[in-house]
């Protein structure tokens, strides 16, 4: 879900997929450290944002001009 929604943000928006991912990464970062079941063990233990980082690799910004920012 997470790798589908940057490749459409993508798609119109490099940068702003790039930003969506990480402002999602930063809470899904917080949350995991900050919230915690009943035994003490983080509820959130994968941070779905990473798979867009290893396999997207995050998408390059270009101008009109076709040349990188």
């Amino acid at each position: 879900m997470v790798l589908a929604r940057h490749r459409k943000i993508g798609r119109k928006t490099p940068a702003s997929a790039n930003k969506w991912g990480r402002y999602l990464r930063a809470l899904l970062t917080f949350a995991a450290g900050r919230y915690t079941d009943s035994e003490g063990r983080p509820i959130l233990t994968d941070n779905a944002v990473n798979l867009v980082i290893t396999t997207e690799r995050l998408r390059t910004p270009m101008d009109g001009s076709g040349t990188l920012c």
